[in-house]
């Protein structure tokens, strides 16, 4: 995993924990609920597990475009035939 992928993991999960937040939330269990998550997107041993698993489960994570992912990924089935 690169560094660039890390940092990219964890805009994603900051992103995801601010848009979150901003949700409307009518009681206080929702507001309970939301205030762990966030959390739990913020965690920097959380967002190293998630880029970790992300990478493992998609192997083409560090390719900037999903058009050129999906090549390589056609290409490595190709090849594998």
């Amino acid at each position: 995993m690169t560094e660039q992928s890390l940092h990219d993991m964890k805009s994603a999960c900051h992103a995801t924990a601010e848009w979150t937040l901003r949700r409307p939330c009518r009681s206080n269990r929702c507001k309970w609920l939301q205030k762990k998550i966030a959390a739990l997107l913020s965690d920097p041993v959380a967002i190293q597990e998630y880029a970790d698993l992300y990478e493992q489960e998609y192997l083409y994570a560090d390719v900037q475009s999903p058009f050129l992912a999906d090549i390589l990924k056609s290409y490595d089935e190709e090849v594998a035939k």
